[in-house]
């Protein structure tokens, strides 16, 4: 399973064959499916990778916000950037600033 079909779906959302086939190449979304995969609390989260287009991110944005009912949201990166502007335990930002955030990474 890819990564894509991901893209717009929170964790919380996804059945045990999608948490099981996790991309291993987010090491942060693959623990995290796995822990969900095993019943451990973990966060909600979309997996938003580096080909997302704008449609996508938005989409994802969307999603998780409904999901959590929150019109803030954390960002969080399994890219490269953190060695240098990490997003320390992840920042908080309104929905409106967080597309163009992500789109940064």
């Amino acid at each position: 399973m890819t990564a894509r079909l991901f893209a717009t779906r929170p964790l919380h959302k996804l059945s045990r064959p999608e948490l099981a086939a996790a991309d291993q190449r987010y090491p942060k979304w693959a623990t995290m499916c796995r822990h969900r995969l095993l019943g451990l609390p973990v966060l909600n989260a979309v997996l938003i990778t580096p080909d997302e287009n704008s449609s996508s991110i938005a989409s994802a944005i969307e999603s998780l916000a409904d999901a959590a009912g929150q019109q803030r949201l954390m960002l969080r990166s399994d890219g490269g950037t953190e060695t240098k502007r990490y997003y320390r335990g992840g920042n908080t930002f309104p929905l409106d600033q967080l597309q163009q955030r992500v789109s940064a990474l």
